[in-house]
């Protein structure tokens, strides 16, 4: 085991690290997205009333499960990796 990197060496980093830490930020990305789209909501139905989040409803919420889906499943996936990494199943 080298202490040392030398020039242009990367840090020898742990796939399972990784793995978790993508995981990890998926989770939160997914979060973060659905308090978004849960407080624009929120904020449309208290500034307009009811008309105007019904219409805008459906292309936002196409998008927005386009967004959820797909950091839902890279954080499941990236996680099941890690987990398979650990030789882990908790």
């Amino acid at each position: 085991m080298k202490l040392g990197w030398g020039r242009g060496e990367a840090a020898p980093v742990e796939l399972h690290m990784l793995l978790l830490i993508l995981s990890t930020a998926c989770a939160g990305l997914f979060c973060g997205a659905a308090l978004y789209v849960n407080l624009v909501r929120a904020i449309q139905l208290a500034c307009r009333g009811p008309e105007l989040p019904c219409v805008s409803f459906a292309p936002s919420y196409q998008r927005a499960t386009i967004l959820q889906v797909s950091l839902a499943t890279g954080g499941l996936a990236l996680g099941l990796a890690a987990a398979w990494q650990l030789q882990d199943p908790w």
